[in-house]
């Protein structure tokens, strides 16, 4: 096999080499590595970005050495030195991209405002893991008041037993000793895979679902709650570095909101009941969905047999029957004004998800997640926000509530 007399390769070893070293061109060069490639030496592997002598060596060396950083993840507030934010600043006051600034410095931008930022440590969480035994050690708020209540011990599981990240430990070590404990059954229903609570300094994560047994579905399960403990970890971060914040849904939700959602709840049943009675007065079975019966019976009257198509004999019967019981159209219209009050809650719960979801500590949070699971090395974490920076909350609108 033929061999290169410079280097002492093969030749399929020396043609990785030179594939090695054009790709390190190009990360470090650019576009120039293209102009300059055909005036280069591809057999002399300390002058193959030449230029010739020592500086053609020197800057082989320096672009040789350069190794992508694998930066998708967390954004710290420390581990970085003033000089290196000095560097990072005068690189993009001199046009350079994001991506550029976090190959040579390892700093990212975290938004503090519309217009205004700070230099952040991105590190990686490419080898993050969880720890199953102390995940199925964590137990819910109410199963730990029991425990209390009875005088008997609560296993505490911290962050740092469950999630490995060395990295992010070594310089936030408090962040580490944070209490963690189950979503509770109402949480989870709610659709909430964690929480972060600073002042009882406490973080949540769902558990694993029993019932998703396979090897493959475990590890999916796993990557998801290093996801969510990573979005809720930035969190704490954000609360140590008095960074904009993050928050929940119930901040913006208006009080007059809860009691229009109380009436809705309260005048739906009141209407079964009504409904309900018209059948119980003479004698018949009370339909078991009232509600999805008005439905039915305005189809009918509007449409006709065609509208019963795919409907039994008994709810053919219940059809009819309340469309001539004199009391149907009331009915409706006591429908149709709790729609109205039902949509105009629907609309602020919009609202208020859409404000939640633009706090600017929220957006970096989903950001993180968004580089771990998607990220590549070389993308800062600002171009993973699903939100323009400009558009986002930053100014605390609840500054007395907890994070």
């Amino acid at each position: 096999m033929a061999t290169n007399t410079i280097t002492g390769l093969t030749d399929e070893q020396e043609a990785q080499r030179q594939q090695l070293a054009h790709q390190r061109g190009q990360s470090f060069f650019g576009g120039i590595a293209n102009q300059v490639a055909p005036f280069l030496d591809p057999t002399d592997p300390t002058n193959y970005l030449g230029f010739g002598g020592k500086v053609g060596k020197g800057l082989f060396a320096l672009a040789a050495s350069m190794k992508a950083p694998e930066a998708q993840g967390m954004v710290l507030g420390r581990g970085f030195t003033p000089e290196m934010m000095t560097k990072a600043s005068q690189m993009l006051q001199a046009g350079a991209s994001e991506g550029r600034i976090l190959q040579e410095t390892g700093l990212v931008k975290v938004p503090k405002g519309p217009n205004e930022f700070t230099w952040g440590k991105q590190i990686s969480d490419k080898d993050v893991t969880i720890n199953p035994e102390a995940l199925s050690k964590i137990t819910d708020i109410f199963a730990q008041q029991s425990k209390y209540s009875k005088q008997t011990p609560v296993e505490q599981v911290a962050l740092q037993d469950l999630l490995k990240h060395p990295e992010l430990f070594k310089e936030y070590p408090e962040l580490g000793k944070i209490n963690i404990q189950a979503v509770n059954g109402f949480q989870s229903m709610g659709g909430i895979e964690g929480f972060y609570n600073s002042a009882a300094n406490v973080l949540g994560i769902k558990q694993l679902n029993p019932y998703m047994t396979t090897p493959e579905q475990v590890a999916s399960q796993l990557k998801d709650r290093v996801s969510t403990l990573l979005h809720e970890a930035q969190h704490g971060i954000q609360d140590l570095e008095k960074w904009p914040r993050g928050g929940n849904t119930a901040e913006f939700g208006l009080q007059s909101t809860t009691k229009a959602q109380e009436v809705v709840n309260t005048a739906d049943k009141a209407l079964d009941s009504a409904i309900n009675a018209t059948f119980l007065s003479v004698g018949k079975q009370a339909p078991y969905k009232p509600a999805s019966l008005l439905k039915d019976a305005l189809a009918y009257k509007q449409f006709g047999e065609p509208a019963l198509k795919y409907v039994d004999d008994v709810k053919k019967e219940q059809i009819k029957f309340i469309l001539n019981s004199g009391k149907f159209d009331d009915f409706i219209k006591t429908e149709k004004r709790i729609n109205k009050v039902a949509d105009t809650v629907a609309s602020r719960h919009e609202q208020a998800n859409k404000q939640y979801r633009s706090l600017a500590g929220e957006a970096q949070s989903r950001a993180v997640q968004t580089a771990f699971t998607e990220g590549n090395p070389r993308s800062p974490v600002t171009s993973y926000y699903d939100i323009q920076p400009s558009s986002l909350i930053y100014k605390d609108p609840f500054s007395s509530t907890i994070k």
